[in-house]
């Protein structure tokens, strides 16, 4: 048995240490594994952030437009997981 959302953690931590080290081709292949981890697991969530975090990568590597269009989808993820929450 795999345990994904141990594996999504480490290679999440693991993007975040090379876009610190401004290694960003490898961050954002890690980046982009937690991600298809997250999506398999459905979790809404950590896909946001996990975004987030690839939003900004393109940012530090100059790539605006890419930037923009990740930090949408976060966005959607956002608005969707607002509109579903509800109070009794």
């Amino acid at each position: 048995i795999k345990n994904r959302g141990g594996e999504k953690q480490t290679l999440y931590g693991l993007g975040l240490t090379y876009s610190a080290t401004k290694q960003y081709d490898q961050a954002l292949r890690v980046l982009e594994q937690a991600l298809a981890i997250d999506r398999e697991q459905q979790n809404r969530a950590d896909e946001r952030l996990t975004l987030e975090a690839i939003a900004q990568i393109y940012d530090q590597m100059g790539q605006p437009d890419k930037a923009v269009t990740t930090r949408q989808q976060a966005a959607a993820i956002a608005q969707t997981s607002a509109n579903s929450t509800t109070i009794d």
